[in-house]
């Protein structure tokens, strides 16, 4: 379907004031977050908290990477604001935005913890991950033959961020099961980083005949996933997560 001509989203960003020399960090991030809120967070789902692909009000699809995409944004903001005593609650907002949809997407991972156990056996594009959800029940949305699944490097980033937002401060594991199956979720990236995959584009293969391809992007990022979560915490200690003890 085809998105009604009612202006662009970026709009906003068009008639924002250049930003001058001599400009206030309160003005500018206020100006940030004006542009976060009109084109990122006035679209996130209330119930799962996962960002539409598309702005239409019947767009019910949302992709991990571009949640996450979403969620950075949010939390790089919110990382911002802490700069400033009088924030006007929009750190703990926007902080909080980016928690529900990391949480969004590890609830609809968890819904399919089977298939991370599957793909462990049998790394195909047929045991996967899904990539794409329901944005509003976290349902899986189309099947593995209709759909380029198979993303490992969606994965790595899910996982890279949680790291990267739990070390600022952000609580977003709850229980030891969430923790067991961010585990499981680790040790299956680091032994399938090396398995072809469709990639960022979904197409796999530059002939584009729908066939996996070893993808530079995916091996890169399953590699910094793993180096960064091997620096930050010698062991996955459950109380470190769920109440966010820093080791480093």
């Amino acid at each position: 379907s085809v998105c009604p001509s009612s202006g662009s989203i970026y709009e906003p960003l068009k008639l924002s004031i250049l930003q001058r020399e001599d400009e206030p960090l309160w003005e500018k991030l206020d100006r940030y977050y004006n542009a976060v809120k009109t084109t990122i967070l006035n679209y996130q789902s209330p119930t799962t908290g996962l960002f539409p692909v598309k702005t239409c009000s019947n767009c019910k699809e949302a992709k991990v990477r571009d949640s996450l995409y979403c969620a950075a944004a949010a939390w790089a903001l919110s990382m911002a604001y802490r700069r400033i005593d009088d924030d006007m609650g929009r750190t703990h907002e926007l902080e909080h935005s980016a928690i529900k949809c990391m949480r969004g997407i590890l609830y609809c991972y968890m819904r399919q913890a089977d298939k991370v156990e599957e793909f462990k056996q049998d790394p195909s594009p047929s045991k996967c991950l899904h990539s794409v959800f329901n944005v509003e029940t976290g349902d899986e949305v189309h099947s593995y033959n209709d759909y380029h699944h198979l993303q490992i490097d969606a994965v790595s980033l899910f996982l890279l961020y949680l790291v990267e937002m739990i070390c600022s401060g952000l609580q977003i594991i709850y229980n030891t099961d969430e923790v067991s199956f961010i585990q499981n979720l680790v040790f299956c990236v680091e032994r399938a980083y090396r398995v072809p995959d469709y990639g960022m584009w979904e197409r796999g293969s530059k002939y584009n005949n729908g066939s996996t391809e070893l993808h530079s992007r995916s091996v890169n990022s399953s590699a910094a996933h793993s180096k960064y979560v091997k620096e930050q915490y010698t062991q996955w200690d459950p109380y470190i997560f769920i109440y966010n003890y820093q080791t480093i």
